[in-house]
């Protein structure tokens, strides 16, 4: 080995040095304990993320599904109003036709006819006079 370089050689002192004081390990053990401590709230903050991520795409989910029902709503509650519309036309033309036959046909309150006869002259008339049995 070349002399100009051995002060680049590692020295026995280098090598094995002595156990550090008790301030430093103490030092050394606090040192760890923070980078554990940094690492485990790391570790927690990924968790807590990946948690509201997963919480928010089901929101979304959910948000999707009602507006899917508002659109189910909006179409039945469409789809009862024609029906119960159309069910207040059959109600009123069925008045209006109960009236009419109340009125031609002297029908009592029980729907029976009040005066057959009356009802055999109006069915007369509507032939021409003629009796047909």
């Amino acid at each position: 080995m070349d002399t100009s370089l051995k002060w680049l050689a590692p020295t026995a002192q280098m090598t094995s040095p002595s156990p550090p004081c008790q301030d430093c390990q103490d030092r050394i053990w606090g040192f760890q304990a923070v980078s554990q401590e940094c690492t485990r709230l790391e570790e927690a903050r990924l968790e807590e993320q990946k948690a509201k991520e997963e919480a928010l795409a089901k929101i979304e989910e959910l948000n999707s599904e009602i507006v899917s029902l508002r659109f189910q709503i909006d179409a039945l509650s469409h789809r009862l109003s024609e029906e119960i519309e159309d069910t207040q036309l059959d109600v009123s033309r069925k008045r209006v036709f109960s009236r009419y036959l109340s009125k031609t046909l002297d029908i009592d309150r029980f729907g029976n006819l009040a005066n057959v006869r009356k009802f055999r002259d109006i069915k007369l008339a509507r032939r021409g006079g003629r009796l047909v049995r």
